[in-house]
């Protein structure tokens, strides 16, 4: 990007440099999709373009990709 300014010293031109971040990605699933208080289920996720990833409650901070078992009451 180019920006210049003109005023009544002159014009003045500088070059500078906008580096866009991507966005966070999430691909997320749960198998099986539909369970019962006390059943099992596998949660699998992969992320990317994200500085953590954390699964509330009781998980915690996971690496980018994997999968945990996990049984809700």
């Amino acid at each position: 990007m180019i920006t210049t300014t003109n005023g009544p010293g002159g014009i003045a031109t500088d070059t500078l440099t906008v580096t866009v971040i991507p966005q966070p990605q999430i691909a997320f699933s749960a198998d099986p999709t539909t369970i019962q208080p006390g059943e099992p289920v596998t949660l699998t996720w992969e992320v990317s373009n994200a500085d953590s990833c954390v699964i509330e409650p009781d998980v915690g901070t996971v690496a980018a990709s994997g999968s945990v078992t996990v049984t809700p009451t």
